[in-house]
């Protein structure tokens, strides 16, 4: 019985330690801090997963697990380390041409926004770690607001195979053998109308 109360007790701090803070004010009076945003200037926040694709590199990207912070300036991705905030990456309107999703602008699926230098992928969650449609709702209106077209499924491709090669390596399971191929893979583009 005591096994399964530490067990219980770990899994809740191991919990707890996942989380981001930012619905007290102590951790909104941070953020607007460490971020540099007016006392005010916050419209939304979500816990949010977010990575980025520079074009004609591979389409691969790692997700941070941070914070969107939609403000009236410009939704500000954020990491959290060490009880400080840091700005990863600020989007405005005027950065976007188009953005792109799966199936439907307010669907339960990342959704992709397109600038002349790079694409972000960017997921809000809510407080359970599912999909928030809310503020998937107020990205998409707040980054789209100039009037960019938002693609939907097949239209928003921004994958495509690549001419180059990239060589992996690695050792062969169970033995002390390494070996290393050439294989192809896929790149970014951007699908945006120019």
């Amino acid at each position: 019985m005591l096994s399964l109360r530490l067990l219980c007790l770990l899994t809740c701090v191991a919990l707890t330690a996942c989380s981001i803070p930012y619905k007290t004010p102590d951790a909104q009076a941070r953020i607007e801090h460490d971020l540099n945003i007016a006392h005010g200037d916050i419209v939304s926040m979500a816990e949010t997963n977010f990575c980025a694709f520079n074009y004609g590199q591979e389409a691969f990207c790692r997700a941070e697990i941070g914070l969107g912070v939609l403000t009236h300036k410009g939704l500000i991705l954020a990491t959290y380390s060490f009880g400080q905030y840091k700005t990863w990456l600020t989007l405005r309107p005027d950065d976007v041409l188009c953005g792109r999703t799966d199936t439907a602008r307010d669907a339960p699926e990342s959704f992709v926004m397109f600038t002349r230098n790079y694409a972000a992928m960017i997921i809000p969650l809510d407080d359970k770690g599912q999909f928030n449609g809310p503020m998937h709702g107020q990205i998409n209106d707040y980054l789209l607001s100039k009037g960019q077209p938002l693609l939907i499924g097949n239209a928003g491709a921004f994958t495509r195979p690549s001419e180059r090669n990239k060589v992996i390596a690695g050792m062969i399971p169970g033995t002390n053998l390494p070996y290393a191929t050439e294989v192809g893979f896929r790149e970014a583009y951007n699908p945006c109308q120019q």
